[in-house]
């Protein structure tokens, strides 16, 4: 099926009427806002794992700009900056921010339990991805959206069942000087997560930021979607306070053997940050979060409270660290309480880079749960001349309740050489396992073998 045979599809006027109609309305109802020059802008009032913004800091391999930008928004599943570079691809201010050429091979290891019996199977597939941009700068604002396509072909055909979807939207605006706000509306549409060794830790050492990427995964259709609204008002010109109302969907289908799951979820996040200096700020925040349920686990209400610390130690140093206490009560009668902690590690050096992260929360992507879990992640890059570069990583993921056991474990190696300024060739290799009792998340192992061809808005060289 070629390009414009999807185009010219049902599902396919469909994705496109809505990418023009949001752009189109997004930009008329920000185009008639007056001059005013941004608030002054601190370190992150996020999270760094969330995918908001993020604190900046200086790196021997990624110098921080003159200028920071003031509203910054990430890319699609990644921890870097969506930026433009002159020569894009463009039209006005709709652009190609990057596009993929895969060939993959996946093999698969589990055990049936209808059949009693372990089963393996084996998947080769030709993956086209593309992230495509529109991005307007305003006197006092930003506002971004992101499309971004993945297209499987298995044995000659296109696979809908295996074609994912995702659209990001990002407003950012300053109506006065203590007064700004932010919108982020995150659509997504996998109609099957497991086809893929994706990366699952990535990282920015420019600004410390670090994502997680699901470790655990089904098989199934997957539909995810996050409405979240941020207002921040400055105190001073050190002290703001944050508080971050949202609203999110998840949907797990179903199968013969497996009843569609369901989460509708809402929450708050309130927070007090102060920066004690241009590298060091310190912050408490209290966390609400509500989650209903269908097909599995009970109704579950949320509070937490603790303290936050963001430190760039040294130009080449980031380190972010929340700690506190939750208390958590289920329909039921469930009632009790645990720690919780995230912790960041950003270090550059002068050829590599080293991520560490951790994190004990009641939120997992990936599959529905109400339960708290501990994750570790760990990655490693190195530069090898001008044009190569060889990444590392690994990570353990374990969740237990009085139902349920979830574990799982993944290690990824991945070499990168430069063909062009902004060409590269790759080759990846993924192992995960996962183990338990999880309807949603089947007990199996996977092993990924992934070459291909990037094309990237910004230089090859660039993307360390």
């Amino acid at each position: 099926m070629t390009a414009l045979a999807i185009l010219r599809s049902p599902r396919g006027k469909w994705l496109l009427t809505l990418l023009v109609m949001s752009l189109l309305v997004s930009a008329h109802a920000f185009a008639q806002q007056g001059p005013n020059s941004p608030a002054e802008q601190g370190p992150s009032a996020t999270q760094p794992n969330t995918g908001e913004s993020s604190s900046t800091s200086r790196t021997t391999l990624e110098p921080k700009p003159a200028v920071p930008d003031p509203y910054p928004v990430r890319t699609v599943g990644g921890a870097r900056l969506l930026t433009r570079r002159p020569g894009d691809i463009n039209i006005g201010p709709i652009f190609l921010y990057s596009a993929d050429a895969l060939h993959v091979y996946n093999y698969r290891e589990a055990f049936d339990s209808f059949a009693g019996q372990d089963v393996t199977s084996k998947f080769i597939s030709t993956v086209f991805r593309t992230n495509i941009a529109f991005d307007h700068r305003l006197r006092r604002g930003r506002i971004s959206m992101q499309y971004q396509p993945r297209l499987v072909i298995l044995n000659g055909k296109v696979q809908a069942d295996y074609t994912n979807q995702r659209l990001n939207l990002d407003t950012l605006y300053t109506l006065s000087e203590r007064l700004s706000l932010g919108f982020t509306q995150n659509t997504f549409v996998y109609g099957s997560r497991d086809q893929f060794g994706d990366l699952y830790l990535d990282s920015d050492s420019s600004s410390g930021f670090v994502l997680n990427n699901p470790i655990a995964n089904g098989n199934t259709r997957w539909v995810y979607n996050t409405t979240a609204l941020s207002v921040t008002y400055r105190l001073s010109a050190r002290t703001r306070f944050v508080t971050s109302p949202r609203f999110d969907y998840s949907y797990i289908g179903g199968t013969a053997a497996l009843t569609a799951y369901r989460s509708r979820g809402a929450g708050s996040r309130f927070e007090l940050l102060h920066q004690l200096n241009p590298r060091r700020s310190i912050g408490v925040y209290q966390d609400f979060d509500w989650q209903y349920f269908t097909g599995t686990g009970p109704n579950s209400t949320y509070t937490s409270s603790g303290f936050e610390y963001i430190d760039e130690i040294r130009p080449t140093w980031f380190v972010y660290v929340t700690t506190g206490a939750a208390s958590f009560s289920q329909a039921g009668g469930g009632r009790g309480w645990t720690p919780e902690a995230r912790l960041s590690l950003v270090k550059a050096f002068k050829t590599s880079k080293l991520t560490l992260a951790f994190g004990r929360t009641h939120t997992s992507s990936g599959y529905i749960s109400s339960r708290y879990n501990n994750r570790y992640d760990a990655g490693y890059s190195v530069r090898f001349g001008p044009k190569a570069i060889v990444d590392f990583g690994g990570g353990y993921f374990r969740e237990n309740s009085f139902v349920e056991h979830l574990s799982g474990t993944y290690a990824i190696g991945r070499v990168r050489y430069q063909l062009l300024r902004q060409v590269s060739w790759f080759a990846m290799y993924t192992y995960r396992r996962q183990a338990g009792n999880s309807v949603q998340v089947p007990a199996e192992r996977r092993n990924y073998f992934i070459t291909g061809v990037q094309w990237t808005s910004a230089s090859a060289s660039d993307q360390y």
